[in-house]
């Protein structure tokens, strides 16, 4: 699935540059591919991808305090 139509970048090709590539931040993943520097509305989903990927167990906190 693409994930930043502006520069044709797949979330296939996000994960890969986390894996092999070390990309850890939105910005590292711009200079690396171009994704979220043209229209930004990408960002958010590039973000979680790349959160996703390098911390692949962890549940997001859904529970609310009482």
């Amino acid at each position: 699935m693409y994930i930043c139509i502006c520069e044709a970048v797949t979330e296939k090709e996000i994960r890969r540059q986390v894996r092999e590539e070390g990309v850890k931040t939105v910005r590292s993943l711009g200079r690396a591919t171009g994704a979220c520097r043209q229209c930004g509305k990408c960002a958010a989903d590039a973000k979680n991808l790349i959160r996703s990927c390098m911390h692949p167990h962890k549940e997001p906190n859904t529970q609310r305090a009482a």
